[in-house]
C-alpha cells in the first residue's frame, strides 16, 4: 500500500511540473513575439558593449554616460549621412572598415538601443 502512495505523489508531482511554462531567459534567441520585438534593442546592445563601449574600446565603460550615448548618436547619425564629423566618427567608421554593408545595419543597430536605453 505505500508502494502505491507514492507512486501516485511522484505521479501528482510529474504531472504537476509538466505543466510549468517553459521560458528561457535569453535576450535574442528563435521564436517568440518578444524574442523580436526586443531582438533590435539586444543586438544594438551587445555591438555596443562589445565594439564601442569596453576596456579597448574607443570609449571607456566608466565614461559612457547619457551625455556620452547621445555624443554617439550624433557621431552615428553623421557616420550614416556620410558627413565627417569629428574623431568620434572616424571612430565609428573604423570599427566597420571591413565590411561596409553589415555597417550601416550594426549602427542602425547601436543607434535604436541609445535611442530606447538613454531616450533620445
Amino acid at each position: 500500500m505505500a508502494r502505491s502512495v507514492y507512486f501516485g505523489l511522484l505521479l501528482v508531482a510529474a504531472m504537476a511540473l509538466a505543466q510549468l511554462p517553459a521560458s528561457a531567459s535569453g535576450s535574442v534567441g528563435p521564436g517568440g513575439v518578444k524574442a523580436a520585438a526586443s531582438a533590435g534593442y539586444s543586438r544594438g546592445k551587445a555591438i555596443t558593449f562589445r565594439q564601442l563601449v569596453c576596456r579597448k574600446c574607443p570609449i571607456g565603460k566608466r565614461e559612457f554616460n547619457r551625455e556620452r550615448a547621445r555624443s554617439v548618436k550624433e557621431s552615428i547619425d553623421a557616420a550614416l549621412a556620410g558627413r565627417s564629423g569629428g574623431a568620434e566618427t572616424d571612430n565609428i567608421r573604423a570599427l566597420c572598415a571591413g565590411d561596409a554593408e553589415s555597417c550601416a545595419g550594426k549602427l542602425e543597430a547601436v543607434q535604436y538601443f541609445l535611442q530606447r536605453r538613454y531616450k533620445l
